[in-house]
């Protein structure tokens, strides 16, 4: 019986051997794979981490982004206006522009007519102090004679 219960007793610690075998090996393998999925928990959270400070910074560029928009458009709206404003302006120099080519073609026009009537007034001018200067001599001429018969003796 002795013999017996040697056996039975290698028997036994084999048995619990290979049962604690086992069982540092399901150990073993559960502690990895509590190893393996903390650093994924670990790369996860930096991940998150990283994902909500680019998720920060995105809505701070986009606060930013719609506040240029903001601005923009006032400047957008406010150099449409002042666009409009100088092509108004721009149509009325283009008829103001206009109206005085009229008006210094109807000046030059004027001036023309003017020039034309002084000339045949100086033609005018001209000709009645050739007249007055032709009258004048035959005046003299007749005064020389009239005087040239009164100073000539009676008798003749």
């Amino acid at each position: 019986m002795n013999r017996v219960l040697h056996w039975i007793n290698l028997i036994g610690v084999l048995v619990l051997t290979a049962l604690c075998v086992a069982q540092w090996r399901a150990h073993r393998r559960l502690h990895l794979e509590l190893n393996r999925e903390e650093r994924m928990r670990v790369e996860q959270a930096a991940t998150i981490e990283e994902q909500s400070r680019a998720a920060a910074g995105q809505a701070s560029d986009l606060a930013q982004l719609r506040s240029q928009l903001e601005r923009l458009t006032g400047e957008l709206q406010r150099t449409s206006e002042q666009l409009a404003d100088a092509e108004r302006r721009l149509r009325q120099a283009l008829a103001e522009r206009d109206q005085l080519e009229s008006s210094v073609s109807n000046w030059a026009a004027a001036v023309a007519t003017r020039d034309e009537r002084l000339k045949q007034a100086s033609d005018q001018l001209r000709t009645i102090v050739q007249e007055r200067d032709d009258a004048v001599r035959r005046h003299n001429d007749l005064a020389e004679r009239y005087n040239a018969l009164v100073q000539e003796p009676k008798g003749r």
